[in-house]
């Protein structure tokens, strides 16, 4: 995707449907224990945007919203239960998206793995992008060289 491009996403029974202007912010793979227990994945990939970049076309006023911790709310399909968006408080400005419902896929890459600590066990991160953990999951862990592609 281009510059100004805009993608198309939504939920899995289309009801929810939202556009976001490329390109991303970032888009990161995060091995947190929230992420995990919320998408029931080894990890999930994040495609965090400027909120003014986001914005829904429709299914809007038919989201739920769960609130995750003290500051992070998941807003969903309440038919097909496919989380549409996440915000956090302490980033008012930023809206994550779940990378997988984005059409067309993704041509921007993910730059690097966090909260690495918590990943579960039976992964392993072999594609030589940054790792990050510690206790505040932002933490480098160690050098990496990152993949040219």
């Amino acid at each position: 995707m281009d510059t100004n491009e805009i993608a198309t996403g939504g939920c899995y029974c289309g009801a929810v449907r939202f556009e976001v202007v490329h390109p991303f912010k970032s888009v990161i793979n995060c091995h947190c224990n929230m992420c995990r227990s919320l998408s029931g994945a080894a990890y999930t990939t994040w495609v965090s945007v400027p909120a003014e970049q986001f914005r829904y076309r429709q299914g809007e006023s038919q989201l739920s919203a769960y609130t995750v911790s003290s500051h992070v709310a998941k807003r969903f399909c309440p038919i097909c239960g496919t989380a549409v968006s996440y915000t956090d408080a302490r980033y008012p400005d930023i809206v994550g998206i779940p990378a997988g419902i984005i059409r067309p896929p993704l041509c921007q890459a993910p730059t690097a793995h966090y909260f690495v600590g918590d990943k579960a066990a039976w992964t392993h991160i072999c594609d030589g992008l940054p790792q990050f953990g510690g206790e505040s999951g932002f933490e480098p862990l160690f050098p990496t060289t990152a993949n040219a592609t």
